[in-house]
């Protein structure tokens, strides 16, 4: 009788430390980085590829960022802003539904993706700006997206428009041409940014929330 006490008091210990009985296989911590291009900053977008054992979960994510921040995420997806260009280590914790974590922790490169360059503003008519739009990585571009904005006289702005660039590979230059509309008189000068774009590494949407058992 005390033998079979003391199996059952271990067997309730290793259960209440590893969240499993018997052999408790881990899950495999793992995720992709990518530019979030939706606004043009040092935004990465991370997305987690770690993957539970059979029968179980995951249900909560931490994501370290090597930058003095940490995030707490139940969806595995994540968008992170650096303040400067630079390599960060990135580590990324997963726990499934017992409690079991697994971590993993990556090299990830934050650099700005798309530049514009010699842009020039002519005033006769159509008033247009002119000028190029650089993709200064290794990524294949679907599209970049410019905003041009136009001033009067007296530095009102009075008119703006979007220019859409497509298909730009990695390090091509392309031009691009802005008109402003006829109907808004004179116009004395104009400025451009890039107002977004969308990398070929990109995951698309957030998905929406799944029940995790919280």
């Amino acid at each position: 009788m005390r033998k079979f006490v003391v199996v059952l008091v271990a067997s309730v210990a290793l259960f209440a430390l590893g969240g499993c009985i018997g052999p408790c296989l881990p899950p495999i911590a793992g995720f992709t980085a990518c530019p979030d291009g939706s606004s043009n900053d040092l935004d990465i977008q991370f997305s987690s590829t770690s993957q539970s054992s059979d029968g179980h979960a995951l249900v909560f994510f931490r994501w370290d960022f090597d930058d003095g921040t940490k995030a707490d995420d139940y969806y595995g997806w994540i968008s992170h802003r650096y303040a400067t260009a630079g390599a960060y280590t990135v580590s990324l914790t997963v726990t499934d539904d017992r409690g079991v974590k697994a971590t993993h922790e990556q090299s990830v490169i934050v650099a700005p993706v798309v530049e514009l360059g010699d842009v020039t503003f002519t005033s006769g008519y159509p008033s247009r700006a002119v000028g190029e739009i650089r993709n200064l990585s290794t990524l294949f571009l679907y599209s970049a997206s410019i905003k041009v904005k136009f001033y009067d006289q007296e530095g009102v702005r009075v008119a703006e428009t979007t220019v859409d660039v497509e298909s730009i590979d990695p390090g091509e230059r392309v031009r691009f041409v802005a008109e402003a509309p006829s109907d808004v008189g004179p116009i004395a000068t104009a400025s451009a940014f890039i107002q977004s774009f969308a990398p070929e590494c990109s995951g698309g949407p957030i998905p929406p929330p799944v029940y995790t058992g919280k």
